[in-house]
């Protein structure tokens, strides 16, 4: 049953046909300018996480936040750090990603991994090959994001050759107006942002492919996207996009620290990371500290950050080393993971229908109590049956996740 979930959840892009795409120019975009406010008021828990290899870059698959390194991928629960395997459903391979060049979220659940093998997504704790490889071949891939869900899927690519988006079995490729190579690229529901080796700063419409440029935006060091957000950081400060469609670039505070990099979740919110801590951003301008001054390893230099749906957050640099401050409140069983249970397991295990047995999986002590085969049993697909509601992918993350960080009731 393992593998054919995984199939299921995974064959949303498969690709078919391949276009030239066209933007349609729009005016230049002129940015608000606020002050960006920080004080910090306590001390920030973080883990010294050490890859064994050089970070490359990180991000959140909903549940756990993907670490993808010079030699593969790990997973970041909160407690552990554990290599990502490779499922792949044909004999030869690949078995192993290679060096991870790119990563990004998917709104569905999951995340997608760009490496020296190939794409890849990731489903159930396994990375699976991606089935739109085989038209990828000549795309070298820098960056990634993804809007939307489903057969609605996108899938964008900062590729040496231009702009590539991939949906609904179409690989469209679009030039920018500067004519440079995007560098990176994030996406909300609403917009694209996509940075450029020419310092542009471009905001796309996907719906019309309108094109309009931020006005002195550059240079750019990060984006960060989330279905209801984007975000920048540039030269000038960070750059956000308020709820009326404004967009606004807040001038730091030097009260902050230096600005190194950007983690965004719809669920747990936008932070800054900077040399001095982690502050959470909001769009009205006002960024607001999560914690003191955190105590970074003697000669880390953040590049890179993200964040999961649980509040676990990772930043790192170019060697082998990030932290993992906590910075949302932990996975409880009431809230979090008790109406899964409720909703998968106890329409058998309440009655005890069809000799199951009997069990109430709302009641945190019956839970607790058969951890183990819990996790056996929707680790390898044996729970639920088949012929059953499924978990999702955030799902499967969150109630391993809940299990390794201490089962919170």
């Amino acid at each position: 049953m393992m593998r054919t979930q995984i199939l299921l959840w995974v064959l949303v892009l498969g690709l078919s046909a391949c276009e030239q795409g066209e933007l349609a120019s729009s005016p230049v975009i002129e940015l608000d300018n606020a002050a960006m406010t920080a004080s910090f008021d306590g001390q920030v828990d973080a883990t010294t996480l050490d890859a064994g290899a050089a970070i490359v870059t990180v991000a959140s698959d909903g549940g756990a936040v993907l670490v993808g390194t010079a030699d593969g991928v790990f997973t970041w629960n909160g407690t552990e750090l554990t290599v990502m395997d490779v499922y792949a459903e044909d004999p030869a391979g690949p078995w192993v990603t290679g060096a991870v060049t790119a990563m990004a979220t998917r709104p569905q659940g999951g995340a997608f991994v760009a490496a020296e093998s190939g794409l890849f997504t990731t489903a159930y704790g396994v990375l699976v090959p991606s089935p739109v490889n085989a038209s990828l071949q000549d795309v070298v891939i820098g960056g990634l994001a993804v809007r939307g869900q489903g057969e609605a899927e996108e899938l964008w690519i900062a590729a040496d050759s231009g702009l590539v988006r991939v949906t609904a079995g179409l690989r469209s490729d679009f030039d920018l107006p500067d004519g440079g190579r995007p560098l990176m690229v994030a996406a909300s529901d609403a917009a694209l942002l996509v940075a450029t080796d020419q310092d542009g700063l471009y905001v796309i419409d996907p719906v019309g492919m309108a094109v309009s440029r931020l006005d002195g935006a550059a240079p750019v060091s990060a984006l960060a996207g989330a279905p209801s957000q984007l975000w920048a950081l540039t030269g000038e400060g960070v750059i956000g996009q308020a709820t009326d469609g404004a967009w606004t670039v807040f001038a730091g505070d030097p009260a902050a620290g230096e600005p190194r990099g950007l983690a965004v979740d719809d669920a747990q919110g936008a932070f800054l990371v900077t040399d001095m801590g982690v502050l959470e951003l909001t769009a009205g301008g006002s960024a607001a500290t999560i914690g003191d001054t955190v105590t970074w390893p003697q000669g880390l230099q953040v590049t890179v950050a993200a964040v999961d749906g649980s509040g676990h957050l990772v930043a790192a640099g170019f060697d082998a080393t990030a932290v993992a401050p906590v910075v949302g409140a932990p996975l409880s069983f009431e809230v979090d993971i008790a109406p899964i249970f409720e909703r998968l397991c106890n329409s058998c295990h309440i009655s005890g229908a069809s000799g199951v047995p009997l069990r109430d999986f709302t009641d945190y002590a019956q839970v607790v109590a058969i951890a183990d085969p819990i996790l056996e049993r929707i680790g390898t697909g044996l729970m639920p049956p088949a012929e059953m509601p499924q978990l999702n992918d955030d799902e499967y993350d969150a109630v391993v996740s809940w299990f390794a960080t201490g089962a919170t009731p």
